[in-house]
């Protein structure tokens, strides 16, 4: 109960929606992409070392640096320098965008069915967004260069708007015979450049790699629709020559990735894990440790000696347990890599016919080493029965790797003729992957569709006329959430599989492996409860059952009676006797005349002289001497025992036995006395009735099983959950600053098997067993009376809190309302009273919150899925040095973002389009379509601007000053248009002040008189370049603005004006005279801006 309850609380959420959502998303995907291990780049830009390892990691493709940024960055990311070494996130989304806007440049009737269509009209009514917020108008204009400027001036690109060239590709690129910017040519400029992206992909059952090598399963595609593709078979191949190979690519171990998830088929892979954790267990469960025998067994240990006794066999045992689990590692790695690895030959895409004995070779194994792990000892019933269903399955691996055999061997035809045989030939893995370029596909078309939503929502009582101010405006405004996650909710969408065509959820062959772990566990619980039931049933009330309570009792209490304590129970009845004598009156009158001085001597020096010898155990004493021992009894006293020392007390012993008395008979009826004694307390403690066993296994049982299942049940859910968090920003990841500790010791994950198997076992049985020994309390003979006086006790405690709460509820109800006192002095007084009656029952709470805690403790222990302790507890940071008591969440977060930076649906998109640069070159992107494709997100989705403002105003790793100057000023102009901040704003006009200064002084120099009129730069810097210039146009604004406002800008452009003609002429003059290159350059820009 406590388990689901909890499972529920924690893996269901409340997350943004709408265009919110998407911008958390992409922050995520950068975080991910990017493998910084010092510090996250909040700026969600994503550099080229990063590309090269996702390359390497994902496809092992090995590319250079220099490679990333000659073709990735600057044709899909449309750098504006061949160096430049990232990409911003509107460029990564402007790549995301390439799919929808060659789908949206298509007309919808030719699309085939099964693919995610995008909004009708999208294009058009983008243009118009772009011509509206430029011109002021959304009719389409004249396509003409200037237009281009002007458009790229307005959205802030203003290094953009200065390059000729690209100004003129992409004029080239958007140039129609209506010689027009309408959707047209809009569609033209943005995918023009990237014909070679096949929209079908997207549905067919293919890798990502199959869709752009153009493998065998394309080739052999018999449902390949000219009108569908947009191309005819032999025109696709002849287009797809003019791709290039791979350059350099290393063998990667795809058969066993279950990082990257490169394998043929991730089933093979979980039965492999599954047969392997059987494998183990059945030998681990039996107590087979791989020691033949007990290394330590010369060397005895006590249970009740002292550390210095115990030092030898200390020694011994650490010893033996350093080599017992050496050899227990090297064992388990050996057969895993024996097993797993060798089972896994030839699981892996691209098989040949000439390799295709490798599958062959990986049935074998599977089958051969299964086999030969059941038939090497002789094995219990369970032992058997576990290895029966390990078998069982590892035939079930074998059978899979025939059926890939037979996939290679025989024609597509054939197979497909088969239903039978093309479902099975048909693997999870490459219809995992297709689900995820579905999600893909999906996903992006609900960010265009969130984007238009919010666009479409054109509010026209503001000032802000344009729709990217409007944008910005609707999307800082508090969005709407919703809730998801939980039990019900992953389950259902598992089943009706819009969890991986929507959600993109990938799940790992080591997820789907550790859960399969915990399904092992609950069976074992049911097995084992149900052996332990019968068990007790066969040996109730036998001796060997009592003879093993005895012997686990001995290990905590000392049950054994020897010689010596039964010897010393007679010799304390010695002194006993001895006050009888002394103070039994008739027996002294006629003894005390027989009794002489000399015989009362007890002293060891006279004890030779007197015929007594040590012998044995204790003195004897000669009973033909003419000595009369009992004599020396008389003045023995009982409450002297404890201050005798050993010495004195054997030397009555020894009198007694001359006496005549048989001290050897007393000692061994008195050792047989005591053993029995001591046998009958321990017996007692044995459940007299059977019921009070079998109860408590059938309840321990039952609970044991239910916190198992429930552990596996939710796993799947809270691993969806945490993921779908992390996406959603619920769980930090660009905006957390200790991110980049997720990307240390990706090895960690490998822990995660075993410690689901164990975890879960231990957990469920130590619930079970902690629920079974309660109810076994409440039914043993020898605690049931504690437990009634407890239980009435309990009852009393509750009838109490039931009238406190009662108390409590009135009140709350008379005296509060919220957080205020309706009656402050009644309050005050109920408060006085409560707190002073808590001080004496909190003791009680506190013991049933430790009690609670341990429970929760000992569940979670199988929930490392789930935080237990909270957020910086238990955690030691300083500095570079980071350790956490509770690690294992950390590390199952860890695997999530180890599998979604190779898998996620926006990582495998961009994967899609790195590998078609890569090999198509300049036949697939270049700058002036990825320009037009930015542009097409600064138009539709505005507020990611900020992204590209901060991926901008980053550095280069460049020794040229000029260019770190150069691109920092336009970073800084596009964000201060943007939303400058004061402290920057203020810097800028300084810098500004300094440079009219300087040239003041250049022109008296010169001759010049006067100096240039100060510049209003707020005024000009918010028109000359802002997405939001149109609102000073009065065709573009909503509503008439007060004509005191406008008045006052419109002088203010006025007067920039002129000051931009005076500031031309001089700088003419002044490259005539000095031919400064440079200025070139600047004269070009002023007059641009001039002109707009």
């Amino acid at each position: 109960f406590v388990c689901l309850c909890k499972t529920k609380m924690t893996i269901r959420f409340r997350r943004p929606t709408g265009a919110h959502l998407d911008v958390k998303e992409l922050e995520y995907i950068s975080a991910i992409h990017q493998t910084d291990l010092t510090k996250v780049r909040m700026d969600g830009s994503i550099e080229d070392n990063d590309i090269r390892l996702f390359l390497m990691s994902r496809y092992g493709i090995e590319v250079t640096n220099k490679d990333v940024r000659k073709e990735i960055i600057r044709g899909l990311g449309g750098g504006n320098e061949e160096e430049d070494d990232k990409i911003d996130l509107m460029e990564v989304v402007a790549m995301l965008m390439i799919p929808t806007l060659v789908k949206a440049s298509r007309k919808p009737k030719t699309l085939p069915k099964g693919l995610v269509k995008p909004r009708a009209g999208l294009l058009n009514y983008v243009i118009s967004m772009i011509l509206h917020d430029t011109t002021g108008s959304k009719a389409p204009k004249e396509l003409t260069r200037d237009l281009i400027k002007k458009i790229l001036i307005s959205y802030g690109e203003i290094d953009l708007a200065c390059e000729n060239q690209i100004v003129e590709e992409m004029y080239e690129a958007a140039s129609t015979p209506t010689g027009k910017l309408d959707a047209g040519a809009f569609a033209k400029a943005l995918t023009s450049d990237v014909q070679l992206y096949n929209v079908m992909n997207e549905t067919r059952v293919s890798t990502v790699f199959d869709d752009v090598y153009f493998t065998k399963q394309h080739k052999d595609d018999e449902t390949w629709d000219e009108e569908e593709e947009g191309m005819s078979m032999d025109a696709a191949l002849e287009m797809r020559k003019l791709g290039k190979e791979l350059k350099s690519s290393q063998f990667t171990v795809s058969p066993i990735d279950r990082t990257a998830g490169t394998y043929r088929d991730k089933t093979i892979i979980v039965l492999l894990w599954t047969v392997f954790t059987l494998q183990y267990f059945a030998a681990y469960s039996s107590g087979v440790r791989y020691v033949e025998q007990d290394p330590c067994g010369d060397v005895p240990f006590a249970y009740n000696a002292s550390w210095k006794q115990q030092s030898d066999a200390i020694k011994c045992v650490i010893t033996a347990g350093v080599i017992s689990w050496l050899k227990i590692f090297l064992i388990a790695t050996l057969f895993g890599i024996s097993f797993v690895g060798f089972g896994s030959i030839g699981n892996f895409r691209g098989c040949s016919k000439r390799w295709a004995i490798l599958p062959l070779v990986g049935a074998f194994f599977s089958f051969l080493l299964n086999r030969i792990t059941n038939t090497q000892v002789i094995r219990s019933a369970g032992e058997l029965y576990l290895l029966s269903v390990a078998l069982v399955l590892g035939i079930l691996a074998s059978v899979l790797h025939m059926f890939h055999f037979m996939e290679i061997v025989l024609s597509t035809d054939f197979i497909r003729s088969v239903p039978f045989l093309e479902f099975c030939t048909t693997t999870s893995c490459r219809l995992s992957e297709t689900n995820v370029k579905q999600s893909a596909a999906f996903k992006m078309s609900e960010m265009t569709k969130n984007a238009i939503a919010i666009a479409e929502s054109k509010e026209q009582d503001v000032v802000v006329g344009s729709y990217f101010g409007q944008g910005l405006l609707r999307f800082s405004k508090k969005g709407n959430y919703e809730e998801i996650g939980g039990f019900s909710w992953t389950w259902t969408r598992i089943f009706d599989r819009t969890l991986f065509t929507e959600d993109g959820i990938w799940l790992s062959a080591r997820l789907l492996s550790s859960n399969a772990a915990q399904f092992l566990v609950s069976l074992f619980v049911v097995i084992a409860g149900i052996k332990l039931c019968i068990t007790t049933n066969q040996e109730y009330g036998v001796d060997r059952a009592k003879a093993v309570t005895k012997d686990y009792t001995s290990l905590v209490f000392d049950t054994s009676v020897d010689r010596d304590l039964a010897t010393r129970v007679v010799l304390e009845t010695t002194v006993q006797f001895s006050t009888f004598l002394s103070d039994n009156p008739n027996y002294i009158l006629t003894r005390s005349d027989q009794c002489s001085d000399d015989s009362l001597l007890r002293n060891m020096t006279w004890l030779g002289h007197l015929g007594c010898v040590w012998e044995g155990e204790f003195f004897r004493c000669d009973p033909d001497s003419s000595f009369d021992y009992l004599c020396s009894l008389e003045e023995a006293e009982a409450e002297d025992f404890d201050t005798m020392d050993t010495e004195e007390l054997l030397i009555n012993l020894a009198f007694l036995n001359a006496s005549g008395l048989d001290v050897d008979a007393i000692i061994n009826t008195t050792n047989t006395a005591i053993q029995e004694a001591s046998d009958s307390s321990v017996n007692s403690l044995y459940p007299v009735k059977e019921y009070m066993i079998v109860i408590p296994f059938v309840i321990g049982t039952i609970v044991a099983f239910i916190t198992a299942i429930s552990l596996a049940v939710t796993y799947i859910p809270s691993a969806t959950a945490t993921t779908l968090k992390l996406r959603s920003g619920v769980i930090p990841t660009l905006e957390d600053p200790k991110f980049h500790q997720y990307r240390e010791a990706a090895d960690q994950v490998t822990i995660l098997l075993g410690s689901l198997f164990w975890g879960c076992l231990i957990a469920s049985v130590f619930i079970g067993g902690l629920a079974g020994c309660v109810i076994f309390l409440f039914l043993w003979q020898a605690s049931i009376g504690i437990v009634q006086i407890l239980v009435a006790r309990l009852v009393g405690l509750l009838v109490v809190i039931l009238l406190k709460v009662l108390l409590l509820q009135t009140c709350r109800t008379a005296f509060y309302t919220a957080l205020y006192r309706k009656r402050p002095a009644e309050a005050n007084l109920s408060s006085l009273a409560l707190e002073s009656a808590n001080f004496a029952l909190s003791v009680g709470f506190v013991f049933l919150r430790m009690i609670k805690l341990i429970v929760t403790a000992a569940l979670y222990v199988g929930r490392i899925d789930s935080f237990f302790l909270a957020k910086g507890v238990g955690e030691i940071d300083f500095k570079n040095f980071n350790y956490k008591i509770d690690n294992y969440p950390y590390i199952f977060v860890k695997d999530i973002l180890s599998q979604e930076a190779h898998r996620h649906p926006y990582i495998e998109l961009l994967g899609c389009m790195y590998l078609l640069k890569l090999r198509y070159g300049e036949h697939f992107g270049n700058r002036a379509g990825s320009t037009w494709r930015l542009l097409f997100v600064y138009a539709l989705m505005p507020w990611l601007h900020r992204y590209r403002i901060a991926a901008r105003s980053i550095e280069h790793n460049d020794d040229d000053d000029n260019y770190h100057q150069h691109h920092a000023d336009s970073s800084s102009r596009t964000l201060e248009l943007q939303s400058t901040p004061k402290q920057q704003q203020d810097q800028e006009e300084e810098k500004t002040e300094e440079t009219t200064d300087h040239r003041d002084e250049e022109q008296t120099k010169n001759g010049k008189k006067g100096g240039r009129p100060r510049v209003m730069m707020a005024v000009f810097k918010a028109w000359s370049a802002s997405p939001l210039s149109p609102l000073l146009e009065k065709d573009s604004i909503a509503k008439p603005q007060p004509p005191s406002l406008h008045q006052d800008i419109m002088t203010d452009l006025q007067m920039r004006n002129d000051e931009l003609e005076e500031e031309n002429e001089y700088l003419r003059e002044l490259l005539s005279k000095n031919g400064i290159e440079e200025h070139n350059n600047h004269i070009a820009r002023l007059e641009f801006v001039q002109e707009v």
